[in-house]
């Protein structure tokens, strides 16, 4: 037959193209090790029609696996375009996009089929098959590709799981098309030690004193004194400009990337300086707190960290 005779003649190391010997043998048989892949199927073993395992939004991540889901579609673009970098070159590709969610979290949906694009329009609900979620840099997208599919609802009743919710509402607070912050590690006042730096903390401010100070130049500059705390321990803080409105008397701040400083080479200080920053609470996402952490209820610690007298080692 043509293959037997196109594997005869190609070869390969073992005889190849020496009088037709070696490569098949003569033969066309199945090469060593290999099999035909299976056709696809939607068929149990009893051919009846197996049905998709759908997820939610919050429990999507990037990467090669596929999804099955039920949203709803919004803010559609059917003229769109992305950026996209290959081998160090940059693409701009037109597409068609629009947001999509259920009520758990939503996500921007990319397609570059327009025939596939039909099925999306503001409003209804569809069934997504088969897609994936693409990241690149800082943004994320469910992709559907071309072996991706968009089925109205209504077209698709076959498939859904029984029992389906489907008036539910987006949940845009839950955006997977944004990169989740990283959560901070928090520690605690008492664990702080001299010449340290990077410090999460959640503290209670117990005290402040500010102070003006005019340069030669005639401008003034502004720096503050605090005692803050915890449950295990108190200790001073120094803050400078924009950094000290946030200190408010027994009120609870969130200070990142803080450090030590030892005053006279002696005592602690946590300072906050420009690579640092102080938040009150209310205005970090909960997500991004720990599951317990003091209030303005809490009563502080008594013993003061900044009261240790420190022996600097040869």
């Amino acid at each position: 037959g043509i293959n037997a005779e196109y594997m005869g003649r190609g070869g390969g190391r073992r005889g190849g193209s020496r009088g037709g010997r070696g490569g098949s043998r003569g033969r066309g048989e199945r090469g060593r090790g290999y099999r035909p892949r299976p056709a696809p199927t939607t068929e149990n073993g009893d051919g009846s029609k197996s049905k998709p395992t759908f997820v939610k939004i919050k429990d999507i991540r990037p990467g090669n696996r596929s999804y099955d889901l039920i949203v709803k579609v919004t803010d559609t673009n059917l003229d769109s375009t992305r950026t996209e970098r290959r081998g160090g070159r940059q693409f701009t590709l037109k597409c068609s996009e629009a947001l999509v969610g259920d009520e758990t979290g939503c996500i921007k949906l990319s397609t570059r089929f327009p025939e596939k694009a039909q099925g999306i329009k503001d409003g209804i609900t569809v069934v997504l098959l088969n897609v994936k979620v693409r990241r690149a840099q800082e943004n994320a997208w469910i992709e559907v590709d071309n072996w991706g599919v968009i089925k109205e609802v209504d077209a698709a009743k076959d498939i859904l799981p029984e029992g389906a919710k489907l008036d539910f509402e987006i949940n845009k607070a839950n955006d997977k098309s944004k990169k989740e912050a990283a959560k901070p590690k928090f520690v605690k006042v008492e664990s702080l030690e001299p010449d340290t730096k990077g410090h999460n903390l959640i503290v209670k401010v117990e005290s402040v004193k500010i102070e003006n100070r005019v340069r030669l130049d005639g401008t003034s500059s502004q720096s503050a004194e605090a005692v803050v705390g915890d449950d295990t321990s108190l200790i001073i803080l120094i803050a400078r400009g924009d950094q000290i409105p946030a200190l408010q008397q027994g009120k609870v701040v969130v200070i990142y990337n803080s450090r030590i400083v030892m005053n006279k080479e002696t005592y602690m200080r946590l300072v906050v300086d420009r690579w640092s920053a102080i938040k009150p609470i209310e205005q970090v996402e909960a997500k991004l707190l720990p599951e317990t952490h003091i209030t303005e209820a809490t009563e502080l610690a008594k013993k003061n960290r900044s009261d240790i007298e420190w022996v600097k080692e040869d």
